[in-house]
C-alpha cells in the first residue's frame, strides 16, 4: 500500500503526463512528442480525472477525464503546480496568464496577465511562493502569482526549474 502523499504524488503526475501527452478516450493511447501539440486536436485547458485516472480495476481509464478549465483562456495550459499544503490549491499558466484554483480545478481565477511562465515549482518554505522557468529566465512570485520578478538568468530560456524540498531557497534550472 502507498502512503497518502505519495498516492497524491502518483495521482498528480499521472494526471500532469495525461495533460502533456495529450492522452484522450480510446483504447490506444495518443502519446504525441510535444507538449506544444496538447491542443492539435481543437482540445483546449486542462482535463483532469476524479478517480486518480483509474479504472475500476487498477488499470490506467482514459475516458474518465474531463475538463477542468472553467475560467482558464488561452489555450493550452503551459505549467500546472499543485499546492500539497493546502487542499485543493492548483495553480496553472496558460498563454501569458497564472490561474490558482482553491477547489481542485473545478473554477479557476486569473491571476496575473503578462508573464509567460512555463513551468512552475512551489517551494515548500512559503505558501505565497512561486518560482517559474520563462523565456526571459528563472522568474518569481511573492503572492501567489499576481505579480512576477525576474529573478537572472536574464534573456535566456528556461524550461525546468524546481526547489530543493531540503533548502527551498537553493534552485535548479535547466
Amino acid at each position: 500500500m502507498l502512503s497518502g502523499s505519495t498516492t497524491r504524488f502518483a495521482r498528480h503526475s499521472l494526471l500532469l503526463a495525461v495533460f502533456l501527452f495529450g492522452i484522450g478516450c480510446s483504447d490506444d493511447l495518443d502519446a504525441r512528442t510535444s507538449p506544444r501539440d496538447a491542443g492539435a486536436d481543437g482540445s483546449t485547458g486542462m482535463d483532469g480525472s476524479l478517480d486518480g485516472g483509474l479504472g475500476v480495476d487498477g488499470a490506467v481509464e482514459t475516458c474518465g477525464w474531463a475538463p477542468f478549465n472553467g475560467g482558464i483562456v488561452g489555450g493550452v495550459v503551459n505549467a500546472i503546480g499543485f499546492d500539497l499544503r493546502t487542499k485543493g490549491r492548483v495553480f496553472a499558466t496558460a498563454g501569458s496568464r497564472t490561474y490558482l484554483s482553491d477547489d481542485g480545478g473545478d473554477s479557476w481565477r486569473t491571476q496575473s496577465r503578462d508573464v509567460l511562465v512555463r513551468e512552475l515549482d512551489l517551494p515548500t518554505d512559503d505558501p505565497e511562493s512561486l518560482i517559474g522557468g520563462s523565456p526571459d529566465g528563472i522568474v518569481a512570485s511573492s503572492d501567489r502569482g499576481q505579480t512576477w520578478t525576474t529573478l537572472s538568468l536574464n534573456g535566456l530560456n528556461v524550461t525546468a526549474v524546481a526547489s530543493a524540498p531540503s533548502d527551498p531557497r537553493t534552485v535548479y534550472a535547466a
